[in-house]
């Protein structure tokens, strides 16, 4: 109904055009096709935001729906002026994001094949806009162009070797052939697979630079996932010059050839929700790799739990480094398994075999020269094929049992020493399966670099209008529960209080949800949410707007109110505190605020963010989220984050009956789990459902002329004169302009007040 009501006026118009034929049969002809044109356009799927102002000039609805109708039914007719199937000019800028044009919503850079019998350099001059070819939607980034008989395909090759490639969401990148790449990130489902190839390093320009480091990132579902290739032959997705390579998730790095210098991290747990499973880094067609200069090391880790399992098994790791120092630690039911070890250089080999059912099971290692040990679990350790288990195959070389601590004298850091992309996982291997430590794929460029902010903070005003860290300003009209700011990828560390010379490690995932109820979509409800080092809830924290006081829980204890200033932390059981919440009072007799801690090896806590709420029992919440480090920003996820957001969450249609204004529905975000699976309270979701309305959140109203004089008047009453820095006015006129805007729909002073109090908080 807001949609047909919204359209009211424009679709009178053209009935009112279409009375005025005299001709009978014509004005039915034309009725029906501008109906038609009506309905696509209410059908359309998103379209890029600048044709969409584009064809709204004036915000006029009718010359819109003229616009819209021209290349409808162009498109009817086979006449539309956008080829069909894509185009390759988009690879020049690194943006394969989003659909074409409104007109013709294929996906870019599909299909897209460099010049025929030529490998094209990309861009043709200087970088990629944002140092990446980024690849971000179903089908992107593919090649259609079969070589022919007895030929190669050919590649598209970064003219910058720090430039990198980064391939999300589902199905992109494949197949893809790219060289000279810095590094490459892989992350959804079916990304990255289906003959992917991809040439890290220098071949154009030079090495790449320290930030850049030639790693793999593959996260997901069936990501970098490959076929074995022709009578057994080499797989067809392939990985050459690599640095390190980590691999996440369920059937991840499946049937694939990676070339490695240094480390590989396996593991079945996703940093993707619902991603998580077995079979990660395992296939008989497998094959990594390893070559650097000679006594080079090499960590290979394999982590899983005793369910799913199965990393790492029946892989072939070939190390080929001349005097190679070689770790393997494997951890999961049959991690390792069947798995074939070659060492070709000499060298010495730990293979530790710590936790899971059939671990290390049928394992053929091939040592040449090289001396081996096997470490851990000793019943795990006899089942290697060499030290007498029955295989019924090749026995391959023994590798005994050794249960001298560090049999090969590797250096204390190895396979624990976190600077570096893919050398990071717990110090102690037999700790629970799931509390070892990932790879920061944050530092092989997996993700975006920090992004020049015009802004440390991330809010959430009235109805919600959302501000982000890298300065994206938009409305969201959705009801429900979103992921509002999630912090992972980096670890808390300290000296254990029992065993000073123990450094611990705990990789720390802060979460915190917002709930928006209503038909225009306020914030009703905060959920903070601590999961490090684990799978569920160790402590939450909540808010909302019934009576707007903050409630505290733990996992061994029942909600509670949290009436004045205080630590919230859950030491572990060595009584080590590692994360915590600090509950502080703010300037100004405000209500408290909320600082996110981890600890570092001095002792003291790092303060992660602040988190500042201003509520009015029965009104609603505004929040405003500030780090304080732009390099950890990088590390943020949800809705206030500087990636994460696609073309799948804008509401163009919503954009254009809203005068303009960008709004989104912020689909990537949200979560249809239940209030209390989450972490909060039954109280709580009790009265979100009280306070949610059925239907989706309405269409909002523009202000009239006088209107927006006197909103303007209320909102400057409390938001007080611009201010006179140039880097703060445009966070104001954002901030005004969402007032105004909230004052017109019906939200008075209170939302003003409300605006202004958040705009200075601190």
């Amino acid at each position: 109904t807001g949609v047909a009501e919204a359209l009211q006026a424009p679709v009178l118009l053209h009935l009112l055009y279409v009375r005025s034929c005299p001709d009978r049969a014509f004005r039915s002809m034309v009725a029906f096709k501008h109906l038609l044109v009506i309905l696509a356009w209410l059908q359309a799927p998103a379209m890029n935001s600048s044709l969409s102002e584009q064809a709204c000039e004036g915000q006029d609805g009718v010359a819109y729906l003229q616009r819209f109708e021209k290349e409808s039914l162009a498109s009817l007719a086979g006449l539309g002026t956008v080829p069909s199937g894509g185009t390759c000019t988009d690879v020049l800028t690194g943006d394969c994001v989003g659909p074409i044009s409104s007109s013709d919503p294929s996906a870019r850079c599909k299909p897209c094949d460099p010049n025929d019998g030529t490998n094209e350099t990309i861009p043709t001059t200087g970088r990629f806009t944002d140092g990446k070819l980024a690849c971000g939607e179903k089908d992107q980034c593919s090649m259609v162009n079969s070589p022919s008989s007895g030929e190669e395909y050919d590649f598209f090759t970064f003219l910058n070797g720090n430039d990198y490639l980064q391939c999300t969401g589902d199905s992109t990148c494949k197949p893809w052939r790219v060289k000279n790449v810095g590094a490459v990130c892989c992350s959804g489902k079916q990304v990255c697979n289906n003959d992917l190839v991809a040439i890290l390093g220098n071949e154009v320009s030079g090495v790449p630079s320290a930030t850049c480091l030639a790693d793999i990132c593959c996260d997901g579902q069936d990501t970098c996932y490959g076929s074995s290739g022709t009578s057994g032959g080499v797989p067809t997705t392939q990985f050459i010059n690599g640095r390190s390579m980590s691999c996440r998730g369920k059937q991840t790095c499946y049937q694939i050839w990676a070339q490695l210098s240094n480390d590989l991290y396996c593991s079945q747990w996703s940093g993707i929700t619902g991603f998580s499973g077995d079979t990660t880094c395992s296939s008989s067609s497998n094959v990594f790799a390893f070559d650097n200069t000679d006594g080079s090391q090499h960590c290979v880790t394999c982590l899983g739990d005793d369910s799913l399992g199965i990393q790492c098994a029946s892989s072939k790791f070939e190390f080929n480094t001349v005097n190679a120092q070689v770790k393997m630690i494997l951890s999961s039911k049959n991690a390792g398994k069947a798995a074939n070890v070659v060492m070709n250089g000499g060298g010495c080999i730990e293979i530790n075999c710590a936790f899971g059912t059939d671990t290390c099971s049928a394992m053929v290692v091939n040592k040449g020269t090289a001396t081996c040990h096997c470490t851990g679990v000793e019943s795990l350790c006899n089942t290697i094929a060499g030290n007498g288990a029955s295989t019924g195959g090749a026995l391959g070389d023994p590798c005994p049992y050794n249960a001298t601590s560090n049999p090969c004298s590797f250096t204390s850091t190895m396979c624990s020493d976190p600077s570096t992309c893919c050398d990071t996982l717990s110090a102690t291997a037999t700790a629970a399966p799931g509390t070892s430590t990932a790879p920061n794929c944050g530092n092989c460029r997996c993700q975006a670099p920090p992004p020049d902010v015009s802004t440390s903070s991330g809010q959430l005003i009235g109805d919600p209008h959302v501000d982000t860290f890298d300065g994206q300003h938009y409305l969201l009209l959705k009801q429900g529960s979103f992921s509002f700011w999630r912090f992972s990828g980096s670890d808390a560390e300290i000296f254990s209080a029992r065993n000073h010379a123990l450094l611990k490690k705990l990789p720390v995932d802060f979460k915190i949800y917002a709930h928006y109820s209503g038909h225009k979509s306020y914030t009703k409800g905060l959920l903070l949410v601590d999961s490090s080092g684990a799978t569920r809830p160790q402590r939450a924290l909540e808010l909302t707007s019934e009576d707007c006081t903050w409630r505290s829980k733990t996992k061994d204890t029942e909600w509670s109110a949290v009436e004045k200033p205080q630590l919230l932390s859950l030491p572990d059981t060595d009584g080590d505190e590692m994360t915590a919440f600090r509950m502080t009072e703010s300037l100004h007799e405000q209500k408290m605020y909320v600082e996110l801690l981890m600890k570092k090896t001095d002792g003291g806590f790092k303060k992660i963010a602040n988190l500042y709420v201003r509520c009015k029992p029965g009104y609603h919440i505004n929040t405003k989220i500030t780090m304080t480090s732009k390099e950890d920003i990088g590390l943020v996820q949800g809705q206030v984050g500087s990636q994460g957001h696609t073309a799948a969450g804008e509401n163009h249609k919503a954009s254009f009956l809203q005068g303009g204004r960008r709004v989104r529905s912020d689909s990537e975000f949200v979560t249809s789990a239940k209030w209390t699976d989450l972490g909060g309270s039954a109280a709580a979701e009790t009265y979100l459902s009280e306070v949610d309305e059925e239907g989706e959140a309405a269409f909002l109203k523009d202000c009239s002329g006088q209107e927006k004089v006197e909103a303007e008047a209320v909102c400057k009453k409390y938001l007080g004169e611009p201010p006179t820095h140039s880097a703060d006015l445009h966070s104001f006129e954002n901030r005004l302009d969402s007032c105004i805007f909230d004052v017109c729909n019906g939200g008075g002073e209170v939302a003003a007040e409300l605006a202004a109090d958040i705009f200075h908080a601190e």
